[in-house]
């Protein structure tokens, strides 16, 4: 029943973990971001704040909101108060899977950014022999 709120957490996750790129200024700092992003230590890091805005997320108020919603049922005791109230009341270990499908998603970006970091190198050496073999070409 309460399954839209994952959709609303992730979202909100998004954008917290999306703003500071979306602010700063455009420069190529494609292979040191890979390097950064590719280091174990960020990628726990990383993995920890977002931990720490899902918890903190999950520990907002929403009884205003519900009662709003539902002014009928607003004195109902079993009523939600937080997010974490309606995000784990059909599911009591959503809260902890959360946290750790964002540790197994950051870890999979480190391992990407890894592989991608020792793949450019062949790439690049890929692109300049094919421009050389088109400016070669006669025709």
């Amino acid at each position: 029943m309460y399954r839209p709120m994952y959709r609303v957490a992730a979202t909100a996750l998004f954008f917290i973990a999306a703003s500071p790129a979306m602010a700063a200024p455009h420069k190529d700092d494609s292979r040191a971001a890979l390097a950064v992003a590719g280091n174990p230590m960020v990628d726990r890091m990383v993995a920890d704040r977002l931990a720490a805005v899902t918890h903190a997320l999950l520990d907002l108020r929403v009884d205003g909101v519900v009662r709003a919603a539902d002014p009928v049922h607003a004195g109902d005791p079993g009523m939600p108060h937080t997010l974490r109230d309606v995000v784990t009341r059909d599911d009591p270990d959503a809260e902890r899977r959360m946290v750790e499908g964002t540790d197994r998603a950051v870890a999979a970006v480190g391992r990407a950014a890894r592989a991608t970091d020792k793949l450019i190198p062949q790439i690049e050496a890929l692109r300049d022999t094919f421009a050389e073999a088109l400016r070669d070409d006669p025709h």
